[in-house]
């Protein structure tokens, strides 16, 4: 290779893409089979140059303003093993690129049965409806969109309690019938929001409320973290500077967690009916004034 010229690389990349579909044949058959999983992604690449052929403007994952790019789309075995790749115009959008996939799973291929996996930007409600469904033996796996998994909040499919001792559940929903919907707690994710929640609830909880307090009162960086007087306080009254009770994080969850709304139901004739929220504690009033 480090005797090799430019010109000699070129022909090399020439002559691999004279056999791409052959050799990309002798990969499929080699790592996938019907039944399996198919993994599918796209990326894009920018140019500085301007006499690529499929080189276009469009959506620039590097954030490069103004660059001409090109896309291409990735298929994998289930292990991640790449198999195929596709080059696509740099205005290509996403899920457009999944209709050639399909086509080329199943007829270069030859499989009449697979599970492709893709993520909520490539395989789309769109894409399932037109491309997927009506394909027989194709199967997807993919994931919802926040506003689709709020949905699934709000008509009670989908309650959050489920995670209260486990990870992972099935659930179903009149909206996607006959499909799988597997939901699951993310603690990463979780964690994230519980670290704003803590920043924002500190003033009633055990937590450090005055973190200034607590720094200036560290001798130096090397030595042991202190707590502010503000927090020494709650600790050893229990109370908090308006006199409500101090909870730990975990504490105030749950009596949060018994808020709850009624549907009421008069007995009068024709009365409506009307939901009822149960009023707040003079705690739960203050934390809810925290997080607005």
């Amino acid at each position: 290779m480090e005797q090799a010229s430019e010109d000699e690389l070129y022909q090399v990349m020439d002559w691999l893409g004279q056999r791409q579909e052959r050799i990309e044949g002798k990969l499929a058959k080699k790592h996938l089979d019907n039944g399996s999983f198919v993994l599918y992604d796209v990326t894009s690449t920018y140019f500085e140059g301007r006499t690529c052929p499929p080189a276009r403007l469009g959506h620039n994952r590097d954030g490069k303003k103004g660059k001409l790019q090109i896309g291409f789309g990735l298929l994998c075995s289930h292990e991640g093993c790449p198999v195929a790749v596709e080059v696509f115009p740099g205005d290509t959008g996403d899920p457009s690129t999944l209709e050639e996939q399909i086509r080329k799973i199943r007829d270069r291929f030859g499989l009449g049965r697979v599970i492709l996996v893709g993520d909520r930007g490539l395989i789309t409600e769109a894409r399932i409806r037109e491309e997927i469904r009506p394909v027989k033996g194709l199967e997807w796996i993919t994931a919802l969109r926040s506003s689709q998994i709020r949905k699934l909040v709000d008509s009670g499919s989908l309650q959050l309690s489920l995670f209260d001792e486990q990870d992972l559940a099935e659930i179903t929903d009149p909206a996607y019938p006959k499909e799988r919907l597997v939901v699951c707690r993310n603690p990463m994710l979780a964690y994230y929001v519980e670290w704003h929640m803590r920043q924002l609830l500190a003033p009633i909880l055990f937590d450090e409320d005055v973190p200034q307090g607590a720094q200036a009162s560290r001798k130096s960086v090397v030595a042991p973290a202190q707590r502010s007087d503000s927090a020494k306080a709650k600790a050893r009254r229990k109370r908090t500077k308006d006199n409500l009770p101090v909870h730990s994080f975990r504490t105030l969850l749950k009596d949060l967690a018994t808020i709850c709304k009624s549907r009421v139901q008069p007995h009068f004739p024709a009365a409506p009916a009307f939901d009822k929220i149960t009023l707040p504690t003079p705690v739960q009033h203050r934390a809810s004034n925290f997080c607005v």
